[in-house]
């Protein structure tokens, strides 16, 4: 707005991003559904466990997609760290993550 004091009708407003988790939270409670799952969950399955935890809608394809993207990216990140490995791709494209021994 650079100072303009006047009504600004089409400046549309910006929304506010939306905090699930807080530094290492979201690793943390990957690794700790991973474990308790006793079997390779995809990052799908893991993103709809964040969801009901956070008594968010997982129906919401929006927020479903985001929380998707950000823990398929904490999942590479811990990839690379050896927390966890990937044990596989179905036919459908999806990545099958499990704990590392």
């Amino acid at each position: 707005t650079l100072g303009y004091d006047g009504d600004l009708p089409n400046r549309t407003a910006r929304q506010e991003r939306i905090i699930l988790c807080y530094r290492n939270e979201l690793r943390t409670f990957l690794l700790k559904e991973l474990k308790a799952a006793g079997e390779p969950l995809t990052t799908r399955q893991l993103a709809e466990r964040i969801c009901q935890t956070e008594g968010k809608d997982f129906h919401d394809r929006r927020l479903l997609n985001d929380v998707v993207k950000r823990a398929s990216k904490a999942l590479r990140q811990m990839r690379s760290h050896a927390m966890v490995k990937k044990t596989g791709i179905r036919t459908d494209g999806t990545a099958l993550w499990e704990p590392a021994p």
